[in-house]
C-alpha cells in the first residue's frame, strides 16, 4: 500500500509506489497498474492517513532500558505527560501502550508491560497528538479545551451589557447557547462610561460565577447616581 510520506517526484527514480507517475494504466486489467489497481491503492491511502490524524507524524529515535522503559532524547516528561497514547516500532512490529510513568526526565514507562524486549529491537516512537484531558466530544463541536488541544484558544460567545445607578453591582447574563461544561473562561472589560465619572470600583470585577447556561457577574461598587456603565464579555475555551 502506498502512503503519502513515500510519494515522491517519479521522473528521479525515488518513488517506489506502483504505479509510478509516467506509467500507464494497463489494459487488459494486469493487477498491478490496471485502474481498478489504482482506485484500492486511492481507497487504502485515505484510510490510513485518516488512521494517522491522531498522532503526531514524527517518528521519535528511542533506546529501549529494559522491557518496559525506553528512553528518547528528543521528548521528556513535560511534553507527553502519563496517559499520553504511544505506539513504539521496532524490527518486531509495532505494539501500543500509553504512558505510565517517567522514571527521569528523558525516560517513559509504557503499558500495558512487558512489551519492549531485547527481541522485539524497538527503534522509534510515535506519540499521540491528543494528550491527556483533551476532550475529542468538545473538540467535535468547535470546544476544544483542556491538555493538548490541537487548536488554539478561541472566542466562542461575546455579549454586552450595563449596570447603572447607585444599587447595581452584579448583572446575570444567560449565555447565547448553552456551553458543554464549565472550563470556560470568561474576560470581561468596561468599555463605555454615560454621565460619568463611574465609582472606581465599577470598573473592578469582584467575582464571576459560572454554570453552562449564564454567568454572574460582581463589580467593587455600583457605577453612581445617574451613571451608567457598559461592559462587554467573551466566552473563551482551549489552551
Amino acid at each position: 500500500m502506498s502512503t503519502i510520506s513515500d510519494w515522491l517526484d517519479d521522473y528521479t527514480g525515488a518513488d517506489a509506489n506502483e504505479p509510478a507517475n509516467a506509467t500507464d494504466i494497463a489494459y487488459p486489467a494486469d493487477g498491478v497498474s490496471d485502474l481498478g489497481f489504482v482506485l484500492r491503492d486511492i481507497k487504502s491511502v485515505i484510510r490510513q492517513e485518516s488512521l494517522n490524524k491522531g498522532w503526531w507524524p514524527d517518528a521519535r529515535a528511542v533506546t529501549r532500558i529494559s522491557d518496559d522503559v525506553f528512553s528518547c532524547a528528543s521528548a521528556g516528561r513535560s511534553d507527553y505527560p502519563v496517559g499520553t497514547a504511544v505506539k513504539l516500532i521496532g524490527s518486531g512490529g509495532t505494539v501500543s501502550g500509553w504512558v505510565a510513568g517517567h522514571p527521569a526526565s528523558d525516560r517513559f514507562t509504557i503499558a500495558p508491560l512487558g512489551q519492549i524486549t531485547v527481541g522485539f529491537g524497538v527503534t522509534h516512537a510515535v506519540f499521540s497528538a491528543l494528550l491527556p484531558n483533551s476532550d475529542p466530544v468538545n473538540a467535535d463541536a468547535s470546544y476544544p479545551r483542556g491538555v493538548g488541544s490541537a487548536l488554539p484558544a478561541r472566542l466562542t460567545q461575546w455579549a454586552r451589557f450595563r449596570l447603572r445607578g447607585n444599587t447595581d453591582t452584579q448583572a446575570v447574563l444567560p449565555l447565547a447557547k448553552v456551553e458543554p461544561d464549565t472550563d470556560y473562561r470568561v474576560m470581561v472589560q468596561a468599555v463605555e462610561v454615560n454621565s460619568g465619572p463611574a465609582a472606581n470600583g465599577a470598573y473592578r470585577v469582584e467575582s464571576i460565577a459560572k454554570t453552562t447556561t449564564d454567568i454572574t457577574v460582581t463589580v467593587g461598587a455600583a457605577p453612581g447616581s445617574g451613571t451608567t456603565v457598559f461592559y462587554e464579555y467573551g466566552i473563551f475555551r482551549g489552551e
